[in-house]
């Protein structure tokens, strides 16, 4: 075998256990993702079903659901804006600014946020987004 098509060969190789592991970790990461995800599509096809059959009152149902899902949602992000939340995000921004990522995320996965890193905005509670960690 020549050496350029070792080189390819080893390559190939090496692309393809890189894409596996990002696969596999990916989908352990976001496995709560792909169920909600599931449970988006599943609502969206009962939608397209009560238009289909002309259905308002089951669309009306679901919207109403989902109003009260927001109000929910709103009440607990009320309830997380604290002076004692606030110092504590600025207490783990402080330690990302300084390179200490692991006590920041300890920090952060006590607030909520999930402990996947910042932002994204995945298993955060209402009212927290990391995109502020980013430089």
């Amino acid at each position: 075998m020549s050496k350029n098509k070792y080189y390819l060969l080893t390559g190939l190789v090496g692309l393809l256990v890189t894409t596996a592991l990002i696969g596999s970790v990916s989908s352990a990461h976001w496995g709560v993702n792909i169920e909600k995800n599931q449970e988006i599509k599943q609502m969206h096809q009962e939608v397209r079903n009560a238009f289909n059959n002309n259905d308002y009152n089951t669309w009306q149902e679901m919207m109403n659901d989902k109003a009260d899902n927001l109000c929910d949602k709103a009440e607990e992000m009320r309830e997380n804006i604290t002076q004692e939340n606030f110092d504590k995000m600025i207490e783990a921004h402080e330690l990302m600014q300084d390179g200490n990522k692991e006590e920041a995320i300890e920090i952060m996965k006590e607030l909520g946020f999930g402990g996947y890193g910042f932002g994204f905005g995945f298993g955060m509670k209402p009212g927290f987004r990391g995109h502020m960690f980013n430089k």
